[in-house]
């Protein structure tokens, strides 16, 4: 204190006490954050490569010059003619899980929001993801095909690790879901 003047204290009083901030809200948001940043520069990569280096017209007529091609489900044909969608769609996935991440560690609502919306998409598309597999090996093509020795242990080994690794996404993701929609977690994001 110098001689003669007062010192000013200022106090900051907050109307409500502080919430907490939850390790497991910081550890969705950098783990979301991490992967959300690799795939969205993996994601620019891959659509300038498709922009710039395919011949997507030329990959579409060799889709449909295929005797094969009329015999596959008519999303599988939609995916072949149609490739350069789903790299811009994956892209689109991963800038906007990239936003909400960012928006979930600085303790946004709409971060928060946003990122349920998108793990409940995720939830959809690995429950989707196991019909469309089942309509992909029940269609023409693989139907009644004659399959190599030792290729028919391999087949269910593989179907059986696709649904357990689908089921088991959903059910993680529906419970960070739970979890961000908790009355604790949505506490710490109106704070």
């Amino acid at each position: 204190m110098l001689a003669g003047h007062e010192e000013l204290v200022i106090t900051h009083q907050s109307k409500s006490p502080a919430v907490p901030r939850s390790p497991f809200v910081t550890a969705v948001g950098w783990v979301f954050l991490a992967f959300s940043a690799m795939g969205t520069f993996i994601g620019v990569l891959q659509n300038l490569m498709v922009a710039t280096l395919f011949p997507v017209e030329k990959m579409n007529d060799a889709a449909r010059a295929d005797p094969e091609f009329a015999k596959l489900p008519i999303f599988f044909q939609f995916f072949m003619t149609h490739i350069w969608l789903w790299f811009a769609l994956a892209l689109l996935v991963s800038s906007t899980t990239l936003a909400a991440s960012i928006g979930l560690l600085r303790r946004k609502d709409w971060g928060r929001r946003l990122m349920v919306v998108l793990l409940g998409l995720g939830v959809a598309w690995f429950v989707g993801s196991l019909g469309l597999a089942w309509s992909l090996f029940s269609s023409a093509p693989f139907h009644g095909q004659p399959v190599p020795p030792g290729f028919s242990g391999f087949l269910v080994v593989m179907q059986v690790f696709m649904v357990v690794f689908a089921l088991g996404l959903a059910v993680l993701f529906v419970w960070i879901i739970r979890r961000l929609l908790s009355e604790r977690i949505r506490a710490e994001f109106s704070a």
